[in-house]
């Protein structure tokens, strides 16, 4: 793949060194091993090895403050801090899982852009309190987040109709990217409800956690405050 492709299928021989054919010398191998990894692969496995081990310091982070809670970070919030390492380093590896699980090869430029937006909401939102130091930021995180699935769901669109006699392809996949988007951001209002709901994680936001009337991130908690305090707040 170039380096300058979004998304590629990959096709079995890609994946095997093994099907080159036995009569090529072991020097013709060697040189194919070397030409199937570009600057775009080198790019993507540095970057997921240096995610990987920030992600691994948050966890350790969040386990530390869950054990021994202060007054910037509540036990709601190390244990957030602890689910969100975890998941980064899911968000860390998913281009090796879209190439050998689904055959799917991204981009730098893509993996680039996954990964931003994962540590902006991840390490910088949670970790070091950007939601409550910057106002926007997760407005700013929802809408860069549903530009790049919306064009992340166009590429993919594209790749699978390429060689079809699809009409108005340009249009179709167009669509295909919003409603991609819309319904990546419907699941994960769900999933933060729910965590907020059974978990008490206030991914959500609605309250500040440094209030003294904080209720624990619970969607269904009660708030315990006057009408005053809360309509001054809000």
């Amino acid at each position: 793949m170039e380096d300058n492709q979004s998304v590629e299928v990959l096709n079995k021989d890609e994946l095997n060194l093994n099907d080159v054919n036995n009569k090529e010398s072991i020097e013709e191998k060697e040189g194919l091993f070397f030409k199937k990894y570009t600057l775009s692969d080198i790019g993507i496995f540095i970057c997921t090895i240096f995610l990987t081990f920030c992600y691994i310091g948050t966890f350790i982070y969040g386990i530390f403050q869950k054990i021994d809670p202060t007054n910037v970070v509540s036990v709601a919030q190390a244990q957030l801090i602890i689910n969100s390492s975890i998941f980064g380093i899911l968000c860390a590896w998913v281009p090796y899982f879209l190439k050998y699980i689904l055959r799917i090869k991204i981009g730098f430029s893509i993996n680039l852009g996954i990964q931003i937006i994962a540590t902006s909401g991840l390490i910088l939102g949670e970790v070091f309190q950007f939601y409550y130091l910057i106002p926007g930021w997760d407005s700013i995180l929802h809408f860069s987040t549903g530009a790049g699935f919306c064009f992340l769901g166009y590429a993919l669109f594209m790749l699978f109709v390429n060689k079809s006699n699809l009409k108005r392809k340009v249009l179709l996949g167009i669509m295909f990217g919003i409603f991609c988007s819309l319904g990546i951001a419907l699941l994960w209002e769900i999933y933060e409800f729910t965590c907020d709901t059974l978990g008490g994680l206030n991914m959500q936001k609605v309250l500040p956690e440094d209030v003294p009337w904080f209720n624990g991130g619970d969607t269904f908690a009660d708030i315990v405050a006057s009408d005053e305090e809360i309509a001054d707040f809000y």
